[in-house]
């Protein structure tokens, strides 16, 4: 919420990830994983930092953000 914005809610500093086509569409969930934990291990020039790496359950945690990033895919809201 505070980088990415979902249907127009959240933050700005990275992309929207659902309008109007959801990053879910277009990446497997292997490869949002792997970016998501560590972002610069796909993209060295990657502005994104990891997801928290001083927590223990941060790949069920981002587990549950790609099953949420799925269930967006099928709602579409007016971009405000």
């Amino acid at each position: 919420m505070k980088c990415h914005s979902i249907n127009g809610d959240g933050g700005h500093v990275g992309p929207e990830l659902n309008y109007p086509v959801s990053v879910a569409a277009y990446r497997r969930p292997e490869w949002l994983m792997r970016f998501i934990l560590n972002p610069q291990s796909m993209d060295a020039d990657s502005k994104m930092i990891p997801f928290y790496r001083g927590i223990g359950n941060r790949e069920e945690l981002v587990g549950d953000i790609i099953e949420y990033l799925n269930a967006m895919k099928l709602v579409k809201l007016p971009k405000r």
